[in-house]
């Protein structure tokens, strides 16, 4: 079975070393990372990366497509270079390379075809020992800012109750799923922004893949390169949850 790690990048310059430096190389056969277009020198740091560790594979997005595009162009190439298990990581250092063999575990050890990493999870599971923070811990040590931990809260009950499902989050990046799911879904059809997460999900619910949830840490990094505008956000995942849920007819 071979492992891929999926980054999509932009403008990750301050922040892809450390993410790449913290990988767990043994247990993974490739690391696919998308540049998408960015304007700082993030391809020039991948290329000296690859240099570094021949397990880096790049693809390059000459002019930004976007978040959802960059998802699309990872899953294809990890298709056609053989990937059985996908884990997309971001490369702004809000999630940690160190959790991956979670992923793993997991997912071998689960009959499900996705693992989807929860910051509300780990928030709420003290008992973890990678994490050790409290639920107020958490919140307001910066690892998840009480508005996001707010807005996420809300709006995934919201959704939970359009789509009769029962997740804790449906806006964390940090997943890892199966060859066979990515084959069985339209992953290229989906939106090119902040909504792919969220569309992989309702998709595979849909076609009637397991999702397991695990906690994860959270830390959002000044040096990120890249933010989600909320309201934009929240309008979009909303309207295309009532677009899905009218053409499947989905009963509360």
């Amino acid at each position: 079975m071979k492992t891929q790690i999926l980054i999509p990048a932009y403008n990750a310059s301050k922040t892809i070393s450390d993410v790449i430096d913290k990988m767990p190389f043994s247990i993974i056969d490739k690391i696919i990372i998308v540049n998408d277009g960015s304007k700082d020198n993030t391809l020039e740091i991948i290329k000296r990366l690859s240099e570094k560790y021949e397990k880096i594979h790049i693809v390059n997005h000459e002019k930004k497509k976007g978040y959802g595009a960059a998802q699309i162009s990872l899953y294809k190439e990890g298709l056609r270079l053989g990937g059985d298990i996908f884990i997309l990581l971001h490369a702004d250092k809000n999630h940690s390379p160190e959790e991956i063999p979670l992923f793993l575990e997991t997912l071998k050890n689960n009959d499900c075809d996705m693992v989807l990493g929860s910051r509300v999870l780990g928030i709420h599971n003290s008992s973890n020992p990678i994490l050790g923070l409290n639920f107020l811990g958490h919140v307001f040590s910066g690892s998840m800012p009480a508005h996001k931990y707010v807005g996420n809260r809300v709006l995934t009950k919201l959704m939970n109750l359009l789509l009769n499902m029962q997740l804790t989050t449906f806006h964390c990046g940090y997943k890892a799923c199966t060859r066979k799911l990515i084959e069985n879904i339209p992953f290229e059809k989906f939106g090119q922004g902040y909504i792919y997460d969220t569309e992989i999900l309702v998709n595979a619910n849909k076609n009637g893949f397991k999702i397991i949830e695990i906690p994860i840490s959270s830390h959002y990094d000044k040096n990120a390169g890249s933010s989600v505008e909320i309201v934009k956000y929240t309008f979009n995942i909303l309207k295309f949850i009532l677009e899905f849920k009218r053409k499947n007819k989905i009963e509360n």
